[in-house]
């Protein structure tokens, strides 16, 4: 078999033996001397030197000379996913080999650098073409934008950027051709092989194991959602996976993007949470599949406390009776309107944020019945001296940032309601959220 030799550029310098004549030289002799006359090419400083080298010697990053440019392999990269910003191809049967080419004009006058389809993969005894992605840009597992030359190059310009080939899983080893025909001579170089030192092994495997959801949460708890995600292959790999979450409301779910890197060898588990602000079941939407989680309104016991989704902390403790209370500050006793008795409640309440936010109603709830505060004065809240001591407070609407309050709330009630019967109960939109029983 014939094999074409192509120029390649090296670092080394080549030494000519010996003591050269005119005719060797083409130089003119100095006539007082005898010695050749130096030549401007003699002068100059010295350069690297084309060498002659085999066109199955080349290795990534070496460069080869033809007809005004040189062209050279200068990295290679191998794996699953390819990704962008805003995009992403797998392949699940498969690899993405890519190869980064660069072009640069070492003439005075403009060339026409070869396009993409001119290189060509080969492994084994099967050849592949470049593909056409249309995204401009890559960003996992490389960095940098396709290679698409212009028509036509400048001297001592450069153009470069990476192909993409698709190959199966199990590929042999790679080599990259390129087939060049001169547009100004007609004449074919090539092709010209640059090995590739790449093998399956070096792809990222990425594969989702598991997706953990949990069945049902209390209102004011956070669902947290997990994620498992392993790499079986022998360089780190990212993955980019868009999602759905939300409650299942007329507003629709959220669109966000899971990203996580995983080493070799190793598994990732990635964390999504959310809290939500309705009574209404939570929807993810991952990879193809949608995971349901009830929410159910807090089940809490006198002294607990409870934290709404906008960071309103609610204390609820300490449950009597009275048929009347005393005020600071006034000499008759007080009794209920339209009512036999007060329920009285020790009743905290902060908000941990720093902005107003809206309080849920309250109400005690008793076979049947239902009753809510009542307040001790339009004004300042009155101070109790009997049979409890502290603030009279009345359960607001809305809380400042920050505020904090505790004291007593009186709940007017049938002379029916018995302690172990009753339920306080705090309500939004309509719907129990949270209930405190004795």
């Amino acid at each position: 078999m014939i094999r074409r030799k192509f120029l390649i550029t090296t670092a080394s310098l080549v030494g000519l033996a010996g003591c050269p004549s005119t005719e060797e030289t083409g130089r003119e002799q100095d006539p007082a001397t005898g010695s050749p006359t130096p030549s401007r090419a003699s002068r100059s400083t010295p350069t690297a030197t084309p060498a002659q080298v085999d066109r199955d010697s080349l290795s990534m990053g070496d460069s080869v000379n033809i007809e005004g440019f040189s062209a050279s392999v200068t990295d290679a990269a191998v794996n699953r996913r390819i990704s962008g910003s805003d995009w992403e191809r797998v392949r699940d049967d498969g690899l993405f080999v890519l190869i980064r080419v660069s072009i640069r004009n070492m003439s005075d006058e403009g060339v026409t650098p070869p396009g993409a389809p001119s290189f060509s993969l080969l492994s084994g005894t099967s050849q592949f073409e470049a593909v056409t992605l249309f995204p401009d840009s890559i960003e996992s597992p490389i960095t940098g934008s396709y290679y698409d030359p212009p028509s036509e190059i400048l001297p001592d310009v450069e153009t470069s950027g990476w192909v993409v080939y698709e190959v199966p899983s199990d590929f042999q080893e790679l080599s990259v051709g390129l087939s060049y025909v001169s547009v100004a001579t007609g004449e074919d170089h090539g092709p010209i092989y640059w090995e590739l030192p790449l093998s399956p092994e070096d792809a990222a495997i990425l594969s989702i194991d598991s997706v953990t959801a949990p069945d049902n949460i209390e209102y004011g708890e956070t669902a947290t959602f997990e994620i498992s995600i392993s790499n079986s292959g022998g360089r780190a790999g990212e993955i980019s996976r868009e999602y759905y979450l939300g409650t299942s409301d007329s507003f629709g779910l959220r669109a966000e993007s899971l990203t996580a890197t995983v080493p070799p060898g190793d598994t990732v588990v990635k964390e999504i949470t959310y809290t939500p602000t309705k009574m209404q079941p939570i929807e993810f939407e991952f990879d193809g599949t949608t995971y349901t989680t009830s929410v159910n309104p807090a089940s809490l016991s006198l002294g607990d406390e409870w934290k709404t989704p906008n960071d309103v902390v609610i204390g609820l403790s300490d449950l009597r009776f009275a048929e009347s209370i005393r005020v600071k500050g006034e000499s008759r006793r007080r009794e209920p309107f339209n009512a036999d008795k007060y329920a009285i409640l020790r009743y905290h309440r902060k908000n941990e944020s720093q902005s107003e936010q809206i309080m849920p109603e309250i109400r005690l709830q008793s076979e049947g019945s239902s009753s809510r505060p009542t307040a001790g004065s339009f004004g300042e809240d009155p101070e109790l001296v009997d049979p409890v001591s502290g603030t009279w407070l009345f359960h607001p609407t809305f809380i400042d940032g920050g505020a904090e309050a505790t004291g007593w709330l009186l709940i007017p009630v049938d002379s029916s309601v018995k302690r172990s019967k009753t339920t306080i109960q705090m309500l939004s939109r309509q719907t129990v959220v949270a209930s405190w029983s004795p």
